[in-house]
């Protein structure tokens, strides 16, 4: 992998669930976890898994946590604080219509 600042893949790989908006391609974290070597990776918003499911095919432990299973990045303490860490938070409007839809703000 070229580390450069724009990342294609003609197919996207298997893991995490693409049907979510904004949703990264697990080679993304794959070929990250290949050109650093982590012994485990940090997800505070792993959304639908992706980075866990490249974790598994890489052979490495994740640690992933995400608001939708009860994890508050603002309000919690992180677990744990390994060396690496993947960070790709949702879109502000996606993050506006889940805290809109949460019960007591609609």
């Amino acid at each position: 992998m070229a580390l450069t600042t724009i990342v294609s893949y003609p197919e996207r790989g298997e893991g995490g669930n693409n049907k979510y908006r904004g949703n990264c391609s697990p080679k993304l974290i794959e070929d990250l976890i290949s050109h650093f070597k982590p012994a485990e990776i940090n997800d505070y918003m792993c959304g639908s898994g992706t980075t866990k499911d490249a974790a598994e095919t890489m052979k490495i432990k994740s640690n992933v946590y995400d608001l939708h299973s009860g994890f508050d990045l603002l309000n919690h303490d992180i677990p744990e604080r390994s060396l690496f860490t993947f960070w790709h938070p949702p879109y502000a409007d996606m993050c506006a219509l889940f805290l809109h839809n949460l019960p007591g703000n609609r």
